[in-house]
């Protein structure tokens, strides 16, 4: 925003809405101001009040930017026809009184409010001026802000944050009154950063006050009230007496309010201008011990700012030299902890130089702000800080390198040779940075630890790479060519996002391109499962009213766990104890995207077996051992999930984590991450689950590629390996079929060897194309101790030497082909299998029952039944499938099957093949 320059009306204060005023010469200057002020910036586009002076006002930097000024007839002047040519009084009009004659403030917003938001919709992500008039633009801002209200213009909210000069904005104009929200560099900012307080650690907070001002009206609608108002929020009480209203003070008659004052429990005293020439007296007259005493803008000698003699002096100060002050204020020092004299440079009423000087003399701290005047809304906040925190801590003007002297991680913030030597530990364990820093800062930081220690100043370096867009392109804004981060934020969130970037090569060193589907992915497959594990293990467990044994999730030891009888649980916690420790030797390796890839399997094994293979022990009625065991496992692995995901996934890893274990009321941030117990860790049970899940697989692959659906049973699996009972009654159930057959690989399939070209290459050199050949079309042979055996030919080639060529583990793999393209097989992952595809009367049947199963258990979430709730259903069309499989239906389906129901919950007509089936239910 920025208001419009001055004018020759603004001279003569009077108003215009008719067009008639016109820029000055200051104006036109402030115009040509404007321009070089946003010369470094960016701007997209100006929009403008209609009248000359605002429209002028933009003119030089729309021809700099060469942009044309889009005017917007919402944004003129009040229509105030009274006032026309008048000298106004803008004080006396309100929010709902008609403005001379005129508009009244409230019709006015709404029409700026409405031009404004157009534009800002029509310039997402663009950087705008608007120029207008002074009220226009106040309601502009009202709009944007709904913590600014109309009266503020008049009270304590009439200054704007990028006025230099901290005026009121009926006497200011042109770049006086450019306000952003952007807080980009338009203007001089040192002031601002000069008002930036660090709190000071060592410093008291006080916690009674008392306030004594200068020249003032009634104090309770200064500055004074805001500041008592906010200091008693933190238990800190501001008695500010009122005094006499006078242009200078008279000590006797200021005594007698001070003498009624309870000093024996105030520990700090504001004194403000006229006051502390009162204050430094009566505490040295009463001989008044205090932890702090702050003085602003401290009024000690006989001259005005404007150099007139003050007229009512108390004794003392009257034609003293700074000199005699020193004698006589020098004890003050031994009855004050603490002084603190502030002051601003635009101070309009008292010199600045006296501050300045009374802080060298009495050897005290002085804080010198820019960018206020004698009074200020803001002042108020500084003060607020020195009450609370004491003399802040400010920034110094020799500086070697700030980027650099802030960098030096961890030391510059342990203070290197400071006094806690003991903690100061070196080398650090890690420091992180963009790979552009491989010759910045890892190198400096190198160069001087080396230089003073003999070594790094750290062990390790994370190196980040360079996020790209989707298109190996930089991202631009410009060009588009990424999703917007709140939209990213809003639908997937920031546990997705960051577990997304730490699985990427970018914390490799590696250039990444960032695609919007990989944050989709994280949620599929992680945090999707994560969360419906979660909310499967609490809807049962509250039916069931389970109570874990122990509050930490039964996470201080893990023996209990080698006595599980039940497969599953043992399998999980082994998986369970195995991701623990894949995770925490990449972490301990600073390997940060190796430590998310176990995650991913471990999510799938968690729902897509775990949960799905433990289903029915959730699901019966009676509270068995083998439930328990269930639920006691479950509840652990998602406690230490919970843990070990809590580095990625900050947020939803929290939420699990404190609504599963309640009883602690803490945060999983709080938690050690999880140990891993080796004895737990059963490889082979891994492995063969490993396997059997690969099967299924091949299995599922099979019937898709064939297109038989897979609650259709087939007669029999054909597997090339023995597994027990327990994994060949899985397969059964799992792939819908009879029977498990064992054979020979090779009488199903041709098994060939796939030797990996680099790895053996420098082991081999010319004879690699030979071998490669040989073992591909199936000439070799296997060992026991898992190598391969390539022969030579028979007789030997020209040249070739007398033994054969043995490829050790990982450097071949092993596969099964086709042995002709009609063979009935899938293979993959070294492994074959076959499967009779005829179907007999018999099976058929058993297909249609388990369809209506599923369209019965779809019915139940239609009639938004609960999982637990017993059921009626009635069937009609499959009398021959019910024949033989009804009570599978009922068991599978928490039903009663009734010949005919009268007023169903639901009746449903479905198709089961070339069935034409009836449903009904009722709960």
């Amino acid at each position: 925003f920025v208001r419009h320059g001055r004018t020759d009306y603004n001279d003569k204060d009077l108003f215009d809405y008719k067009n008639e005023a016109k820029l000055t010469e200051v104006g036109k200057k402030q115009a040509e101001e404007i321009k070089k002020i946003f010369e470094n910036e960016n701007i997209e586009a100006i929009y403008s009040s209609p009248l000359d002076r605002c429209v002028d006002t933009v003119i030089p930097l729309s021809k700099s930017k060469n942009l044309e000024i889009q005017k917007i007839d919402d944004l003129i002047e009040i229509n105030a026809p009274e006032l026309q040519g008048k000298i106004a009084n803008c004080k006396k009009h309100t929010w709902d009184n008609g403005y001379g004659g005129g508009e009244k403030v409230s019709e006015v917003y709404k029409r700026v409010e409405k031009a404004l938001h157009k534009v800002i919709d029509g310039n997402k992500g663009k950087t705008i001026v608007i120029c207008s008039h002074g009220d226009p633009t106040f309601l502009g801002r009202m709009s944007l802000h709904n913590d600014i209200d109309y009266s503020q213009k008049y009270t304590c909210g009439k200054y704007l944050k990028n006025n230099p000069k901290k005026a009121d904005i009926s006497k200011i104009y042109g770049i006086e009154y450019v306000y952003t929200e952007s807080k980009k560099a338009i203007d001089l900012h040192k002031h601002f950063v000069d008002e930036i307080f660090v709190k000071n650690e060592n410093n008291f907070t006080a916690k009674n006050v008392l306030g004594i001002h200068g020249y003032t009206g009634n104090i309770e609608n200064d500055f004074w009230k805001t500041m008592k108002n906010n200091l008693s929020k933190n238990n800190i009480k501001l008695t500010t007496p009122q005094f006499p209203e006078s242009r200078d003070t008279n000590y006797n008659e200021w005594k007698e309010i001070l003498n009624q004052q309870d000093f024996g429990n105030i520990d700090t005293v504001i004194a403000h201008s006229l006051g502390t020439r009162v204050a430094l007296e009566y505490i040295i007259e009463n001989n008044i011990e205090l932890k702090r005493l702050i003085l602003v803008a401290p009024t000690i000698t006989a001259k005005r700012n404007d150099g007139s003699e003050r007229e009512e002096l108390i004794n003392f100060f009257e034609n003293k030299k700074f000199s005699d002050i020193k004698d006589r204020f020098e004890s003050i020092n031994k009855l004050v902890g603490e002084i603190i004299i502030i002051h601003s440079k635009e101070d309009d009423s008292v010199p600045f130089s006296e501050g300045k000087k009374l802080a060298k003399i009495l050897n005290v701290n002085f804080l010198e702000v820019q960018g206020y005047k004698h009074f200020n809304e803001k002042e108020y906040k500084i003060l607020e800080s020195l009450v609370k925190n004491g003399t802040p801590l400010k920034r110094i003007p020799e500086v070697l390198d700030c980027w650099f002297e802030s960098g030096s991680m961890p030391y510059a913030s342990k203070h290197y040779m400071g006094q806690d030597l003991e903690n100061f530990k070196f080398p650090a364990d890690f420091i992180a940075e963009g790979l552009d820093q491989t010759r910045g800062w890892f190198y400096t930081l190198i160069i001087i630890g080396t230089a003073l220690f003999g070594v790094a100043p750290m062990k390790n370096i994370i190196v980040n790479g360079i996020i790209l867009a989707e298109d190996g392109k930089k991202m631009s804004k410009s060009l588009k060519n990424y999703p917007d981060p709140n939209h990213i934020f809003n639908t997937y969130g920031a546990d997705a996002m960051r577990f997304y970037l730490l699985n990427s090569p970018v914390v490799e060193a590696q250039d990444f391109r960032f695609a919007e589907s990989g944050v989709e992915e994280v949620v599929k497959k992680v945090i999707l499962p994560l969360w419906n594990t979660y909310y499967f293990f609490t809807t049962y467990a509250n039916i069931d009213n389970f109570k874990p044994t122990s509050g930490r999730g039964m996470s201080e030891g893990q023996g209990d766990f080698l006595q599980r009888s039940n497969i599953l649980d043992k399998w999980l916690l082994s998986e369970l104890n195995e991701l623990t420790k894949e995770v925490r030797i990449a972490f301990d390796n600073y390997e940060l995207n190796k430590a998310t890839k176990p995650i991913f399997k471990f999510m799938d094994n968690l729902t897509n077996w775990y949960i799905r293979r433990s289903r029915k022990r959730f699901w019966k009625s009676e509270n068995d051992g083998d439930k328990i065991e269930a639920y006691g496992t479950l509840y652990f692995t998602l406690v230490e999930l919970t843990k070990i995901i809590a580095p990625f996934m900050p947020f939803i890893s929290d939420y699990i984590y404190k609504e599963l274990v309640r009883d602690e009321k803490t945060s999983v941030h709080l938690q050690d991450f999880p140990t891993y117990d080796e004895s737990i860790i059963d490889l082979k049970l891994n492995s063969d689950t490993d396997r059997i899940q690969k099967i299924i697989t091949l299995g599922l692959a099979f019937r898709a590629n064939r297109k038989i659906r897979v609650r259709q049973p087939l007669s029999s699996l054909t597997v090339t390996e023995k597994f027990s009972n327990f994994y060949e009654e899985i397969l059964k159930e799992e792939l819908n079929v009879k029977e498990i057959i064992v054979v020979e690989g090779e009488s199903l399939a041709k098994k060939i060897c796939k030797p990996n070209g680099r790895a053996i290459g420098p082991k081999f050199g010319k004879d690699v194309k030979f071998i490669m050949t040989e073992a591909k079309a199936g000439n070799f042979e296997e060992l026991k101790d898992g190598s391969v055996l390539i022969p030579l030919p028979n007789p030997p080639l020209k040249g070739e030497g007398t033994k054969d060529f043995i490829l050790e583990k990982g450097d071949f793999e092993l596969e099964y082909v086709k042995a002709d393209e009609n063979a009935e097989i899938e293979a993959d992952f070294g492994m074959v299998i076959s499967m009779d595809t005829k179907i007999t009367p018999e099976l058929e049947k058993e297909g249609f029952a388990r369809d209506i199963v599923r369209h019965i258990q779809e019915a139940r979430k239609e009639a938004n039944y609960q999982v637990d709730d017993r059921i009626k259903v009635s069937i009609s069309g499959a009398c021959e499938v019910l024949n033989v499989f009804k009570n599978y239906i009922e068991t599978e389906t928490l039903s009663t099957i009734k010949n005919d129901l009268m007023n169903a919950d639901l009746d449903k007509n479905i198709e089961v093949e070339e069935l034409k089936v009836n449903i009904k239910l009722k709960k």
